[in-house]
């Protein structure tokens, strides 16, 4: 049943690469039926540039008597197209002790593939964020919830021996049962494929994948739990959602961030009734700085002046950089008149800064506009345009000032 319900497929080849079992997992995912693979080479199914790699990964597990792992090639669906397998190998001897055959275990890894492809086009960079994530085995008496057995990988993995964790409840050490019900015992649930966490031996919540099903071992019911450690996907996910939006330069919000937050604010001050104002400011003459220092310290102004300004403001503000050398705060909770306040502290400490590039000091100045949210009849695309006209106002009017919008659209 553990093979049955394995996600990996397992194999055994002869020293010359037949293959002499697969499990039912094969046909599953790739489509051909057990008798067309029993007793055929495995070359038949290889993709042609994969194939020195997996003689060589044969070759070495008889040769040697050595386990071998890690190896990626291509294996062709019945379909014709072909997908991503990671294989393990290990040496089985007869009685002899001669390696009469491999033992294989190989895992789709077609999505992480894929999502590396996307992601990225660097190689190398693939490389470095490929998900190689082992599996931990822990089998729970179904009733008691005690743990019966854990592997290696699972030792590694939570940081624990055996001896440590044989015998105590999982709720007790390794399972988080504050967090929710455990989908199988408390749900009554058959199985569980889900994305959980687990208690390490420091007391650290690890991210992981779950595949849990019912069995019967040695007249127990039981629970079969595979997990894998996907702390490093989660971290992938949460810097890909951290450069949707973030400005690469500055590290300031990007304008689709900032615009998306305002509204989910302005929406919010129309239900309750509550004071919202913005701030739209850019930096005076920057073509002039580009021009006279260089595009490279120009840069450097503008990532001195979101820190300054960032460094200025209360977290509950968004600050933004939504052009080239604009800039946008939303400020929640605030009329104009402390609107104001806080954009003239942003001037005065802009102009006060000093930007360090290339053993210059380089200085710079902003012009600002204020506008409050008028309320239900206002919307975001109203209120941009009063702060927007209001730092036009200030710029016609000399620059290095604050202009606050009165009244009109």
């Amino acid at each position: 049943m553990f093979v049955e319900n394995a996600n990996d497929i397992l194999y055994t080849l002869t020293p010359d690469g037949i293959f002499t079992y697969v499990s039912p997992n094969w046909t599953e995912l790739l489509g051909h039926a057990t008798s067309e693979v029993i007793d055929a080479s495995f070359e038949q199914f290889v993709h042609p540039e994969d194939l020195p790699l997996c003689q060589n990964f044969l070759e070495n597990i008889i040769a040697t008597g050595q386990k071998q792992s890690g190896v990626q090639y291509r294996v062709r669906h019945k379909e014709g197209h072909f997908r991503w397998h990671e294989s393990n190998g290990s040496p089985l001897t007869n009685e002899q002790g001669e390696v009469a055959a491999l033992l294989g275990v190989a895992r789709d890894i077609t999505e992480n593939k894929n999502l590396e492809a996307n992601l990225f086009e660097s190689n190398e960079r693939l490389e470095d964020l490929l998900l190689e994530l082992p599996v931990a085995v822990m089998i729970v008496d179904y009733h008691s919830r005690q743990i019966l057995e854990i592997n290696p990988q699972a030792m590694v993995m939570l940081g624990y021996t055996s001896e440590e964790l044989v015998g105590k409840k999982c709720t007790d050490c390794v399972c988080p049962a504050e967090e929710e019900q455990c989908p199988i015992i408390d749900l009554g649930k058959d199985s569980d494929h889900s994305e959980r966490e687990i208690l390490n031996a420091f007391g650290e919540r690890v991210p992981i994948h779950k595949s849990a099903i019912i069995t019967e071992l040695d007249n127990k019911t039981v629970i079969l739990e595979c997990f894998t450690d996907i702390s490093r996907m989660k971290e992938m996910e949460r810097q890909l959602q951290e450069m949707a939006r973030t400005d690469e330069l500055t590290g300031l919000y990007n304008r689709r961030y900032f615009m998306e937050q305002t509204r989910r604010e302005l929406a919010r001050a129309q239900r309750y009734g509550n004071p919202v104002s913005m701030l739209s400011f850019d930096i005076d003459h920057f073509k002039d700085i580009n021009d006279r220092y260089g595009h490279p310290a120009g840069d450097s102004v503008l990532f001195s002046l979101s820190r300054v300004c960032a460094d200025s403001l209360r977290e509950t503000d968004t600050l933004a950089r939504i052009g080239g050398e604009e800039f946008a705060v939303l400020l929640p909770e605030t009329g104009i008149e402390e609107a104001a306040m806080i954009g003239e502290r942003l001037r005065q400490r802009v102009a006060a800064n000093v930007c360090r590039c290339d053993h210059q000091e380089i200085r710079c100045t902003i012009s600002l506009g204020a506008a409050r949210f008028k309320g239900a009849d206002d919307d975001l695309e109203g209120l941009m345009k009063r702060t927007d006209k209001a730092l036009y106002e200030a710029k016609n009017s000399g620059r290095d000032r604050l202009c606050r919008n009165r009244s009109g659209p």
